[in-house]
């Protein structure tokens, strides 16, 4: 199944601000061609109780069934907390789906390639010989900006026998110390450069010289 995106369009075709009246049309990808699957008619104004513009918006999005991108030209207010908080991507893009809809879809599978990343936490790699690893978080790091060092050491720290593990930083982490002396843990410390450190973590029993 393609990629379907939900668009809210005006008389003219274009798109418009979610908080007027307007036709939210359903666009589904099949081979190289963009077609309408379903059309919802969606009716706001100032005269509507929050409870029916909550309950408007709620039965709008139902109807969308799976589809989670929805494309207007301005969201705010009461519709975009209810969008936001049933999980869409909200897009304000003007003009005609025509003109943009490829765009959304770029953006879209980017988007999900790096949630997809995100989701997958690097681990130390083995470094030479059994029992003995090698991460560098300043790398990881600088290639997903979400992730934070105790994500990238902790689970493995925690879970993982290890002689000696190498961590290549910027700085020693906050809490390295606290934890090293939970888990009976050692370490020391090399400054590679102005910028970059080296910091050799040892099982409590293990010499520091290895």
């Amino acid at each position: 199944m393609g990629m379907k995106i939900a668009v809210f369009l005006g008389e003219n075709g274009k798109t418009i601000s979610f908080n007027q009246s307007g036709v939210t049309k359903l666009y589904l990808k099949e081979k190289s061609e963009w077609k309408v699957i379903k059309e919802i008619i969606f009716e706001i104004n100032d005269l509507m109780s929050t409870e029916t513009i909550r309950d408007n918006v709620k039965n709008m999005a139902d109807a969308l069934g799976e589809c989670k991108v929805f494309v207007a030209g301005d969201v705010k207010g009461l519709p975009y907390t209810i969008l936001d908080n049933m999980g869409f991507n909200i897009l304000k893009v003007e003009g005609t789906p025509e003109g943009f809809l490829e765009l959304v879809l770029k953006g879209e599978e980017e988007r999900k390639l790096k949630k997809q990343r995100a989701e997958i936490i690097p681990r130390p790699s083995i470094n030479g010989k059994e029992g003995y690893y090698f991460i560098d978080i300043q790398a990881e790091m600088e290639d997903n900006e979400k992730l934070t060092s105790k994500q990238l050491l902790l689970p493995f720290i925690n879970n993982t026998e290890f002689k000696k593990l190498e961590i290549i930083c910027t700085h020693v982490p906050l809490w390295f110390g606290g934890e090293f002396s939970k888990l009976n843990l050692s370490s020391d410390i090399e400054k590679i450069n102005d910028g970059t450190m080296r910091v050799k973590v040892y099982s409590h029993n293990i010499s520091t010289t290895l």
